[in-house]
């Protein structure tokens, strides 16, 4: 990362560039989840209206749970849908978008259900299923006998990712 007068990080001119267009594309709405007691605030794609994400750019969880300050990395914190298919596109899209800027996105995988889910649709609490959805959409799986992360790296990145197993 570069650094700011008085020694603060600052972020690339690329991730900045990839965060910029992921807040002018996207819209602040609260979203409840069964799970919580309160709302989180997630930001709705406004290309794909069902899809809700929630990214941090600069820095990512390592295997440790501690978190690594990095501007190659975009940490996904959360995605849904309220909509059928829209997390995954919203997913395809977030990929792209990062994988043409050189960025490599982590998350950990945890299913979590939307407050209002529909009754009529199934809502899978498998943790399996759903690292198999995003090894779909290209990402990779690491873990060790406490976490799990998926991770999207473009061959090209320069990302060097502190998953140390210890």
């Amino acid at each position: 990362m570069e650094s700011a007068p008085g020694g603060n990080q600052t972020k690339s001119t690329t991730l900045r560039d990839v965060e910029d267009a992921w807040m002018l594309c996207s819209e602040p709405e609260e979203f409840w989840f069964d799970l919580f007691q309160s709302p989180t605030i997630l930001r709705r794609s406004k290309t794909f209206r069902g899809g809700l994400a929630d990214l941090e750019f600069g820095r990512y969880k390592n295997m440790k749970g501690d978190w690594v300050d990095n501007d190659r990395a975009v940490w996904l914190k959360m995605i849904t849908s309220d909509v059928p298919g829209s997390g995954g596109q919203l997913l395809q899209s977030i990929t792209r978008v990062c994988g043409r800027a050189n960025l490599a996105v982590v998350g950990t995988p945890t299913p979590l259900k939307p407050k209002d889910w529909d009754p009529s649709r199934h809502f899978d609490f498998d943790v399996t299923r759903l690292v198999h959805w995003y090894m779909k959409h290209g990402f990779r799986v690491i873990q060790n006998s406490h976490e799990t992360r998926i991770i999207f790296a473009p061959t090209s990145s320069a990302l060097t990712v502190d998953f140390s197993l210890f």
